[in-house]
């Protein structure tokens, strides 16, 4: 790695730091996570990064223009955006399949076969104790999925974060804060 890059790295950690959730959170998150350290460690993680690179306002406009599309999939049928939603910013399509709805894909545009469950799913999303749950149906697919071919605990938080994000920097940026949690 070059010295800009890892520059790069040091300054989004730094940054991300500062933005921890508060214990209030880190306890339900510990708690969601049947006080398992180790995905405990890597939720409030992604939970720090995705609030810092996606504040409050942000996600109220996203939150608005999500609703925007959820009424025309409920009203005209069109299908929805296949857009990262929640305190976790996991794809629509990502949770869906872990929720087992049916859908099909489609130029990032989802067409779901049943409206009722779709709408409990999303209508859901934005309450924290189901985003956890939800985050981590995630991370332990990806665990299992990884856990066997990885030696090391670096390795593994690098595929975490690379699956749940598809980028280096996201995966070097887990695992320096779950380092220092």
């Amino acid at each position: 790695m070059n010295n800009d890059y890892l520059e790069k790295i040091s300054f989004y950690t730094k940054l991300i730091i500062n933005n921890i959730p508060d214990e209030k959170i880190r306890i339900q998150i510990g708690e969601n996570c049947n006080k398992n350290e180790f995905h405990t460690k890597i939720l409030i993680a992604i939970f720090a990064i995705e609030t810092t690179f996606r504040p409050y306002p942000v996600r109220i406009c996203e939150n608005f223009l999500m609703f925007i599309n959820i009424l025309f999939f409920r009203f005209l049928g069109l299908p929805i955006f296949d857009a990262s939603i929640g305190p976790f910013q996991l794809k629509i399509s990502t949770g869906a399949s872990i929720l087992s709805i049916d859908y099909t894909i489609k130029d990032n545009f989802i067409k779901f076969n049943k409206t009722t469950s779709v709408l409990n799913y999303l209508a859901k999303i934005w309450d924290l104790n189901f985003s956890i749950k939800l985050a981590l149906k995630y991370i332990q697919k990806i665990t299992h999925t990884y856990a066997h071919a990885n030696s090391n605990i670096k390795d593994l938080i690098t595929n975490i974060g690379e699956n749940y994000n598809g980028d280096i920097l996201y995966s070097e940026i887990l695992y320096r804060l779950v380092k220092v949690l």
